[in-house]
């Protein structure tokens, strides 16, 4: 059975030391020792002491099975309640680069009676510049996309997930502070939004606020022409919240059909100029909505153009910075959406356009419950859209950036029936 939800990422995300996600427990019914529905495992991340020594694992687990012991040596227990493992994983931080941090899983036994939070969350980060015409080599583009990944973000029963894809000669640095203001403004909830149960207001604020300090950062970032999409996912309790603006999507996997199916269930609808709502909003600002022309003929996408001028050119309707499209109806306020969580919802891709581009929301679903793991997932997604802009576009492509969160629900349906059978 594919079920992306469970295992242990190599490619979890996050700025919170304290960050944790959780999948099933062992196979373990020795006497004196719970069942596999009365544990949890809780990956707990930890500074690394650079002298300790550590096990290297490459995959641990199907995303939809249950962490297997025998994928990782146990490190001594510290009492007989809770056994502990050490391996090395790649960290990848709220932003553009790589580091290593390592993660200790300890098995806690908890009472089968006590409320476990809906989720637990696995999650993977993937990114990869795009190509230019005339210039090759790694490093000869700069990544302008930026992401952000936090599980137990306000709280242990939640996360945020975000993509921040920049455009324009400033546009990495416009995704790099907006992936940086965003969450501070959400948590910071100066009108208690969240504490009202509105978690699209408090996301809303946010981007607006955001856009606010860009546009007054005069001097540090130049946002006239500048600017960035925005997508982010937040999830408190049983109630998944998504804000976007621009073309950057945040698709759900969920299992149909007794769990034989995936489905794609899209929680973002791009802001595109020529949509009927958003091109009425550009002209009554004195904006103009065309392809570009070559010769007489359109190309490309519909565009934003500043009236009798062939300026700014923007592919979309809503964004954060871009004063100068700002100026002719261009937006950064974000739609909302809000869906009640379920268990039968398995994991979440959020995403730059440049994997939505070539590759639509269904094939992304697909591909992505095929995989082991959330990193796998990822880095399969990535690899599916780079090949596309090959393919399709030969030597230009846009950057890439994919989050994949999957959810491991505390008791799933094969533990139940893997706990059943080992007590016949």
């Amino acid at each position: 059975r594919r079920a992306m939800g469970c295992g242990a990422s190599t490619g979890a995300a996050t700025h919170d030391p304290n960050a944790k996600a959780s999948s099933s427990g062992r196979d373990d019914t020795s006497p004196g020792r719970p069942t596999p529905m009365q544990r949890r495992l809780t990956i707990v991340q930890r500074d690394v002491d650079a002298e300790r020594k550590t096990l290297e694992v490459s995959k641990v687990g199907r995303i939809g099975g249950i962490l297997k012991e025998s994928t990782i040596d146990p490190l001594p227990p510290s009492d007989e309640d809770e056994v502990a493992y050490a391996v090395r994983t790649p960290r990848l931080h709220g932003g553009h680069g790589r580091g290593t941090r390592e993660l200790t899983f300890e098995d806690r036994f908890e009472d089968d009676h006590a409320p476990p939070p809906l989720a637990q969350l696995v999650v993977a980060c993937a990114t990869k510049a795009g190509t230019e015409p005339g210039r090759r080599g790694p490093g000869s583009k700069v990544n302008q996309d930026a992401y952000l990944a936090q599980p137990e973000f306000l709280g242990q029963r939640g996360g945020l997930f975000a993509v921040f894809d920049g455009h324009g000669p400033q546009g990495h640095l416009v995704s790099g502070l907006a992936r940086a203001r965003v969450p501070a403004l959400v948590h910071a909830d100066r009108k208690g939004h969240l504490k009202n149960g509105d978690a699209a207001s408090a996301l809303r604020e946010a981007f607006v606020e955001t856009d606010a300090e860009l546009k007054r950062a005069k001097g540090v970032i130049d946002v006239s022409m500048s600017g960035s999409t925005a997508v982010a996912c937040l999830l408190r309790d049983d109630q998944l919240t998504t804000a976007w603006a621009g073309d950057s999507r945040a698709v759900l996997g969920r299992w149909v059909d007794d769990e034989e199916t995936v489905e794609a269930v899209s929680l973002t609808t791009d802001h595109k100029p020529d949509d009927a709502k958003e091109r009425s909003r550009i002209e009554r600002a004195g904006g103009r909505v065309m392809k570009l022309q070559d010769r007489g003929v359109d190309v490309g996408p519909y565009r934003v153009w500043v009236e009798n001028e062939m300026t700014p050119g923007l592919a979309m309707s809503r964004a954060l910075g871009d004063s100068v499209a700002a100026a002719v109806g261009v937006v950064a306020e974000p739609d909302t959406r809000a869906h009640a969580f379920s268990e039968d919802d398995r994991f979440l891709i959020v995403a730059s356009d440049g994997l939505w581009e070539f590759v639509t929301n269904e094939e992304a679903v697909e591909r992505a419950s095929q995989c082991d793991a959330p990193d796998d997932a990822a880095q399969a997604l990535v690899k599916m859209a780079s090949e596309r802009w090959k393919k399709f576009e030969g030597g230009v492509a846009d950057d890439i950036t994919v989050v994949v969160v999957a959810f491991a629900h505390y008791v799933d349906a094969w533990s139940r029936k893997r706990a059943a059978e080992g007590a016949r």
